[in-house]
């Protein structure tokens, strides 16, 4: 088994009850982030950093899904790592372009970003039964 194998498809959905609240803030953040791209506000980078970690906290949707699911739920848990990754980069290019709506929302983003990237990453809370 590989160390992808092992990080990321370690069982079943694992239905935690954190996943509830993890997966509906990813559809408020993914749903303002196509909102803004729609309308036309702030920096596409920034807009897309936040469309990252929408998506990458939507993704602990797949915790909630049937056990049966083992292997869709392990590309899951890679997407949503990758979505956090992507989100992270872009929210700290934002940040450093001054793209972001302020210095302290950038921040925050930045930050929360990289939290997820932490949290999603092989062997971190998201990805232990």
């Amino acid at each position: 088994m590989s160390i992808v194998e092992r990080a990321f498809y370690w069982g079943p959905p694992s239905r935690k009850r954190i996943a509830w609240a993890g997966w509906t803030s990813g559809l408020v953040v993914a749903g303002v982030a196509a909102l803004l791209l729609a309308l036309g506000h702030g920096a596409t980078v920034f807009v897309l950093a936040l469309l990252g970690v929408g998506l990458a906290n939507l993704g602990w949707a797949a915790e909630l899904f049937p056990r049966s699911l083992t292997a869709l739920t392990g590309w899951i848990r890679v997407a949503r790592w990758l979505c956090a990754i992507g989100g992270a980069i872009l929210a700290i290019l934002s940040l450093a372009w001054g793209l972001s709506f302020g210095t302290l929302v950038g921040a925050v983003i930045a930050g929360g970003a990289l939290a997820q990237v932490l949290e999603f990453a092989p062997g971190g809370p998201a990805n232990k039964p």
